[in-house]
């Protein structure tokens, strides 16, 4: 864990503990929020520049090791967090937010919802709810790790 509280700690120096620590993976898990509170949803990121060479198999099995992690763990994630909500993803997005650009460890994004929108911000406030997110996002951890 990076914080113990609700403070901004800088992307750089969350990425530095994380390296001090030896991590061997980072998930980054977050709310989100936008001006229009109709909209909703989990969402699961990871770092390219460029998606289509993830997407595409073949090039898939060429891209470094590092990459293919991150890719094929967010697909757990999701899979399994459709299990506490109703996703429209079945595959990462993808991103530069800087959090995920680590070289080091492979590294995740999770938006478990948009606090912007009433539901999903009752939702996020409760606890029974919160420890669904938790459990399932373990769940793949365990299923990704088991497997690989």
């Amino acid at each position: 864990m990076i914080r113990n509280g609700n403070y901004f700690i800088p992307i750089r120096k969350r990425t530095q503990t994380a390296q001090k620590k030896r991590a061997n993976l980072l998930i980054s898990i977050h709310t989100n929020s936008t001006n229009n509170k109709k909209i909703s949803g989990i969402s699961v990121w990871i770092f390219s520049n460029t998606k289509k060479h993830i997407l595409n198999k073949n090039k898939l099995k060429k891209y470094n090791n590092i990459n293919k992690i991150k890719y094929e763990l967010a697909k757990t994630v999701i899979k399994e967090l459709h299990n506490v909500t109703n996703l429209n993803q079945t595959q990462p997005k993808f991103a530069r937010f800087a959090i995920l650009n680590s070289t080091s460890f492979p590294s995740i994004l999770i938006e478990t919802g948009f606090i912007s929108n009433p539901k999903e911000a009752k939702n996020l406030n409760n606890q029974y709810y919160q420890n669904l997110i938790v459990k399932y996002i373990f769940l793949a951890l365990q299923k990704y790790f088991l497997k690989y």
